[in-house]
């Protein structure tokens, strides 16, 4: 009875540990799952209808930040998002940051296996850089063929709110390998977004701070679902108060009302 007594109590603690190693890849306090959508999106930087990207969750952050996402097949299978921000001033140095942990698996600093993309600026004058991991660091990176990763940035209207405001769209081939000899988003993958406003000097992000740009280990966690956002999940839209962030971590909604937002610059 003592051996198995031991036996069982050897087995509840490896599983522990297991657990431990696991949760340490990711801030598990912050998920959001990453829903199949049955149509491409229109690539050209807007949120023009619901339908768009009606089948998949929206996540809010910081203050006023909303990012909708949807996984769907044209050919290969893309990842693709809108990042909107109710920024209305123009200013060249803005920036939207998103970073990618292909594998989840974490890490105190970038691994090669992690991926950052800044665009900064708006409009038709917008530019992008790519950053891969090296183990220790950050290092520059050659951005993918448009065929492979493209973006377009707006000053435009949504289903999120009646007042124009920024917001930058793009699309990220899940299955490619020939840009960084591994793919960029695997199916299940740890990912830390952020707008930083220059006219502010504010940086709204997903996990927020003390999670950083630098550090995976921080970063939340995105599952994936080969269903659209399940109609019970629907629900009225919560523009990323930072309390709610830090909380729930996601709001998951099907058809966001127009609302109206106004901002004291």
């Amino acid at each position: 009875m003592k051996k198995i007594i031991a036996l069982f109590v050897c087995i509840v603690t490896l599983s522990l540990l297991l657990l431990a190693g696991n949760a340490a890849a990711y801030n598990a306090a912050f998920t959001h799952t990453d829903y199949q959508g049955s149509a491409m999106p229109t690539l050209d930087g807007k949120y023009t209808t619901n339908a768009e990207y009606s089948a998949g969750a929206s996540l809010g952050f910081g203050t006023d930040g909303v990012f909708r996402d949807i996984w769907a097949s044209s050919g290969n299978v893309f990842e693709n998002f809108i990042l909107e921000t109710m920024d209305t001033t123009d200013d060249a140095t803005d920036s939207y940051t998103i970073c990618y942990d292909s594998n989840a698996d974490g890490g105190s600093t970038p691994k090669t296996d992690d991926f950052k993309i800044v665009i900064t600026g708006h409009g038709a004058s917008a530019t992008v850089a790519w950053f891969k991991g090296t183990g220790t660091a950050w290092a520059t990176a050659a951005t993918p063929a448009a065929t492979i990763f493209d973006f377009k940035e707006s000053l435009a209207t949504s289903p999120t709110s009646s007042t124009p405001h920024y917001m930058v769209e793009a699309k990220v081939d899940k299955q490619d390998t020939t840009a960084f000899g591994a793919v960029i988003i695997g199916m299940e993958f740890g990912m830390r977004i952020a707008y930083t406003d220059a006219s502010t000097g504010t940086t709204q992000a997903w996990p927020p701070a003390p999670a950083t740009a630098d550090n995976p280990d921080g970063w939340g966690y995105v599952p994936y679902s080969m269903e659209p956002v399940p109609e019970s999940l629907s629900t009225v839209i919560i523009l990323a108060l930072s309390s709610f962030a830090v909380v729930a971590g996601a709001v998951l909604i099907k058809k966001p009302k127009t609302i109206a937002l106004k901002f004291n610059r």
